[in-house]
């Protein structure tokens, strides 16, 4: 069933690339990841990567403690940090803590679960059909 979860979240927002990742602006999300990550698949947080996405007006350093603390992962695992220069010269919201992209370098599990997301699908699209 968390699988299931998982597998549905990452349609949304995981990466369709070789890698398993998904990234979200909402720390709570990112936890549920990593608490299916840890459970079904055994990953600690030595094989976790977190790349930031974050404003021009985003403090780098605050932030990686930010999503430290709401990950509970060490700065370790905060590698790099991408600023859109597209948002120079505009005010970000307090709360907007910038995106987090959760890698875990398991190609495994991102064919898992997008195998499963893609029969989750076609059994709802036959249902669907009324096959």
């Amino acid at each position: 069933m968390l699988d299931l979860a998982f597998a549905m979240l990452y349609l949304g927002e995981g990466a369709k690339n070789n890698s398993t990742s998904i990234a979200s602006s909402d720390p709570k999300i990112l936890r549920f990841v990593l608490y299916i990550l840890r459970r079904n698949h055994g990953i600690t947080a030595v094989s976790i990567r977190c790349d930031l996405h974050l404003r021009m007006d985003q403090d780098e350093s605050s932030l990686k403690k930010y999503w430290s603390r709401e990950l509970n992962l060490p700065l370790t695992c905060f590698r790099y940090v991408a600023i859109d220069k597209r948002s120079e010269g505009k005010a970000t919201y307090d709360t907007y803590k910038g995106v987090c992209l959760l890698n875990c370098g398991n190609i495994a599990i991102q064919r898992k679960i997008v195998s499963l997301y893609n029969l989750f699908c076609e059994k709802v699209d036959s249902l669907d059909k009324g096959t």
